[in-house]
């Protein structure tokens, strides 16, 4: 038996950042499925991708609110991207049918979505309520995939990752996006790369780093770079080291675990996984080394003590250690007063640090560490 005729579409997808393409297939589904309304949804998080998107949220949202604008029957979901977590498009739908029973989705997806559909979860509920309506590429060969609705155009390509590639790399790209949302990616310096990074590592971190770690990173790094002009220290050194200080900050404590083990690195507690967070520090300065961005030693160092200090502390270390407490994006009352200690007194800035960090650990109940109560008596010692 056939199903009737739905009378919306669903497009997911990053759109990170949005383009032609992704117009032109709405518009193709819109007129050849005869919808009500296309709805352009983007993901919070992807969960075929190990990163989360580059640009924010508000910076996808605006992107794509331009994007549609004067397109008849295009609009824009904010359904999945105010969720934290994973997007997934079964539990969207889900909702959806919940909150608009009156209403019937189509599944819009572009050819190499259509043909890992089986890998989707709950692929089979999606399709026993939702027809699937899917657009060729134009000259790629034929895959295979689920039963689905085929589209006459073909609206070509889609590539967010070539486009972001190319801002990178001071390509050729407003052509394949919106003027509207090109007019956007070059106000805000969307995708571009920062100076003191090459193309490379700002693709990287970009992948690696949450639009909000990217900001904070960014933000430790400006900092760190001017402390470093103030207090005599190389202050390319020091911008580097604050862009890659946070490189692991997001794995899970067991895969900080895992990667420490896994290469021999010493785990000063032991068994006691509860301080396995911790291991960021120097989990990403034998990342960054081992891949090949970075091998000064005094930066990889800086980064590997950036959380818990050491009894011995570098004025590089220093100043990574005061950047990453009291950055501009840090809002607690405790990071405006070492970022006013910190413009003429390093190392009472941070002492001021390391107290806040202590009492902050102590009022949890939570173990401090050896090298923060080392460096704590040293810094006491030295000031009396």
């Amino acid at each position: 038996m056939s199903r009737p005729p739905s009378d919306y579409g669903f497009l997911g997808g990053s759109f990170d950042p949005v383009q032609k393409a992704h117009i032109a297939l709405a518009r193709a589904a819109l007129k050849e499925r005869r919808l009500k309304a296309v709805y352009l949804v983007p993901a919070a998080r992807s969960p075929f991708k190990a990163g989360g998107p580059i640009a924010s949220t508000d910076d996808r949202l605006a992107m794509l609110r331009r994007a549609v604008r004067g397109v008849p029957g295009l609009r824009v979901g904010d359904w999945e991207i105010r969720r934290p977590g994973p997007s997934y498009t079964f539990a969207t739908l889900r909702r959806l049918r919940r909150a608009f029973p009156g209403r019937r989705w189509e599944l819009i997806l572009g050819e190499d979505a259509w043909a890992g559909f089986g890998g989707w979860r709950r692929a089979r509920e999606i399709q026993r309520f939702h027809p699937l309506v899917v657009a060729r590429r134009t000259g790629t060969p034929t895959t295979r995939g689920p039963v689905a609705n085929f589209l006459k155009a073909r609206p070509g390509p889609v590539s967010s990752t070539a486009v972001r590639e190319a801002i990178v790399a001071g390509g050729a790209w407003r052509d394949a996006v919106p003027a509207g949302v090109a007019a956007i990616i070059a106000a805000r310096s969307l995708y571009a790369a920062p100076a003191g990074l090459s193309g490379r590592e700002a693709k990287t971190l970009k992948r690696l780093l949450t639009p909000e770690r990217w900001r904070h990173s960014e933000a430790v790094a400006g900092w760190a770079r001017e402390l470093a002009e103030r207090h005599g220290v190389d202050p390319r050194r020091a911008e580097r080291a604050g862009w890659w200080h946070d490189v692991a900050k997001s794995w899970s404590p067991a895969r900080l675990r895992t990667y420490a083990r896994r290469k021999k690195m010493p785990i000063p507690w032991g068994k006691n996984t509860t301080l396995d967070p911790l291991l960021h520090g120097p989990v990403a300065a034998r990342w960054v080394r081992e891949h090949g961005f970075l091998n000064d030693k005094g930066v990889l160092a800086a980064i590997a003590r950036h959380t818990v200090g050491g009894p011995v502390m570098t004025r590089l270390d220093k100043v990574l250690y005061v950047a990453d407490f009291s950055s501009p994006d840090r809002r607690y009352p405790a990071a405006a007063r070492v970022r006013r200690l910190a413009e003429n007194h390093l190392d009472r800035a941070l002492r001021e640090a390391l107290r806040a960090k202590m009492l902050h650990t102590l009022e949890r109940g939570r173990v401090l560490m050896h090298t923060s109560v080392g460096l704590w008596n040293r810094l006491v010692v030295e000031n009396t």
